[in-house]
């Protein structure tokens, strides 16, 4: 039997939601809440806020004549194009900031044609006020991954590396679609049952719990790696040792 002298050093193992794609998330989450108050200061004109505010009512009319389940169909359906269109490489920065700026604008534009359904509120309280209930807390954030997810799309086909990218594509594609699903079911719900909107924060809560550990649990798991080792012969390349010769 020879002896070889090496080491034994630990291998990260690829891991679906590393870091650097937790923080840039967090980032464009942050951008995209601050874009919507920068748009909704911006004036509007009458006649965009009229287009903007016809669109709305008319998608309002068909959400109140379903029931709650439809109504979070439609919705479900709705947003999980949005997130679709922000998922494109390249463009999903355009998409993104389109229907940013179209929901930011479609808030301000009920504000100024609108203002007695709004309490006459401006639109930047509007906005702080949507944040008071659970499925912005759920909507917003699925839009800023699938941006998120684009932007490493876009980064992996210049980089000749979207073969290893269409791991975390899927994945993040379900997560996305996840997120919208329960997102619609709050806001269905919300829309049902007004009374009892802030007090859907205590289901809202809990999903949020579960899902950080599942998080935790298969998307980030693997980044510590306690049981891997490549073997490291000296002046050699890492190897994978199956048994000693």
């Amino acid at each position: 039997m020879n002896s070889v002298s090496g080491s034994l050093t630990p291998v990260k193992r690829w891991s679906i939601l590393d870091k650097r794609w937790i923080r840039l998330a967090f980032l464009m989450f942050v951008v995209e809440v601050i874009l919507f108050y920068i748009i909704a200061s911006i004036p509007i004109g009458a006649s965009e806020a009229r287009s903007l505010t016809d669109s709305y009512n008319s998608v309002q009319s068909s959400l109140q004549t379903t029931n709650l389940v439809g109504r979070a169909l439609l919705i479900f359906g709705n947003n999980v194009k949005i997130a679709l269109m922000d998922m494109v490489p390249v463009w999903g920065a355009i998409l993104f900031s389109i229907s940013t700026y179209t929901t930011s604008r479609t808030i301000e534009a009920i504000a100024y044609l609108q203002p007695a359904t709004v309490a006459h509120l401006p639109p930047q309280v509007l906005i702080t006020l949507l944040f008071l209930f659970p499925h912005s807390w759920l909507e917003l954030p699925a839009y800023a991954i699938a941006f998120t997810e684009s932007i490493y799309i876009t980064y992996s086909i210049f980089t000749h590396n979207f073969t290893n990218e269409l791991r975390r594509v899927a994945a993040v594609l379900v997560f996305v679609v996840f997120l919208l699903f329960i997102a619609a079911l709050f806001e269905s719900a919300e829309i049902t049952y007004p009374s009892y909107a802030l007090a859907l924060w205590a289901p809202a809560v809990f999903l949020i719990i579960i899902t950080y550990i599942f998080l935790r649990r298969y998307y980030t798991a693997g980044r510590k790696s306690e049981n891997t080792f490549t073997f490291s012969p000296p002046g050699e390349g890492s190897v994978n040792p199956s048994s000693n010769n």
